[in-house]
């Protein structure tokens, strides 16, 4: 016969009983309040994402850049129909090149902000911010070239904080610029009396006599230089294409060798330029031996800071020195005797621009124009 529970033990059933009902109840309604407070958590920091962010110099940049990127699209498809400004104030990065180029530049800035104790959040940089950072650069001594890289990097900095402003809901008020285009303005309204004079990355007066000057012979190095120049004049290869060439014991084929670059057996070398296509051209039997009697273990390669140098001292021997100027402005060189020779032998002006361009690596005629001389 079981044994019925007195007063006391029933009273200490039904309160044990009553605490694990509550207990249950109390964890669940914790459990509910921190889901709740999370939740409430992530809308509130949504909303902040257009006003503020944080964690390192580098991460607040990747996360500033990222809707800007547009690498593997066409460049040139997006421009159709819209001018130089207006592409730039409105479309994102097409080339890991420039990228790179504006992270740098942006990171500049807001590492010397954070010094500063100006702000350590970049969805808080102002146009002033900008101008003050402007302005210590122009005190290091900076070019009008340098100043535009500036400006335009700062824009894009502008545009990709504009994208994630809209994107949280934060919009802007009515008639008011935008990001982008304060920050632009910042940098272009510095006193242009300020900046270093810059030439330019015109011609050479007198490439030849520069590829003969006493100044390449001093070292290996130089003669390896030299014959970077030599390439940069005659057959318009940037200097990041000549200065290092693979060289391949067999005669070049279209298609065995489709995507490999160097000079072949055959003196044709094969290149890749900027913009990622693959150029053919055939050098000549003197530059093709140079090229492979300064060549260590299969490859000819000269440092482009060192080449720079040698140029830069070959330009100041022939009193041919300029600030701006260096193995690009062989390229100028190329292009206007070689659209002047065509001229001289009876193409239109169209036509020798068009294979010019092509000859210069360009991927639209009009680039070229830049090549000419100033007016």
């Amino acid at each position: 016969m079981s044994k019925t529970p007195g007063y006391a033990e029933g009273g200490w059933y039904l309160i044990t009983k009553m605490f694990k009902k509550l207990g249950f109840m109390t964890i669940r309604c914790l459990f509910q309040n921190a889901v709740n407070r999370d939740f409430s958590k992530k809308i509130r920091k949504l909303k902040k994402n257009g006003r503020q962010m944080r964690g390192s110099v580098v991460h607040q940049i990747r996360q500033v850049l990222e809707p800007l990127a547009r690498f593997g699209e066409s460049k040139h498809a997006a421009k159709a129909g819209k001018n130089s400004h207006t592409f730039a104030s409105q479309n994102g990065l097409y080339s890991y090149r420039t990228y790179n180029c504006y992270f740098d530049i942006i990171k500049d800035c807001l590492t010397y902000l954070k010094e500063q104790d100006i702000t350590k959040d970049i969805m808080k940089v102002t146009p002033a911010h900008i101008s003050e950072w402007v302005e210590t650069k122009i005190e290091q001594g900076i070019t009008a070239k340098t100043l535009a890289n500036y400006a335009c990097a700062v824009q894009k900095l502008g545009l990709g904080i504009d994208c994630i402003r809209e994107k949280s809901g934060v919009t802007p008020k009515e008639g008011a610029e935008r990001t982008s285009e304060l920050f632009r303005q910042a940098v272009l309204s510095t006193t242009k009396d300020d900046l270093k004079e810059t030439a330019g990355r015109d011609a050479y007066p007198r490439p030849q006599e520069l590829l003969q000057a006493t100044t390449w012979q001093k070292s290996e190095e130089g003669l390896k230089a030299q014959v970077v120049a030599q390439i940069s004049y005659i057959y318009a290869n940037r200097v990041s294409e000549a200065s290092h060439i693979p060289i391949h014991n067999e005669p070049f084929s279209p298609e065995k060798h489709r995507g490999i670059v160097g000079l072949f057996a055959d003196s044709v070398a094969q290149t890749r330029n900027k913009g990622g296509q693959y150029q053919v051209k055939e050098y000549s039997a003197d530059i093709a031996d140079k090229v492979r009697q300064l060549a260590q273990g299969g490859v000819f390669h000269v440092d482009q800071t060192t080449a720079r140098r040698y140029i830069e001292a070959a330009a100041k021997e022939t009193g041919q020195y300029k600030s701006g100027r260096g193995f690009h402005a062989l390229r100028h060189n190329c292009s206007q005797e070689l659209r002047a020779a065509l001229l001289q032998q009876g193409y239109s002006e169209q036509e020798a621009k068009k294979i010019a361009s092509e000859y210069l690596s360009h991927h639209r005629p009009d680039a070229t124009d830049h090549y000419e001389p100033k007016k």
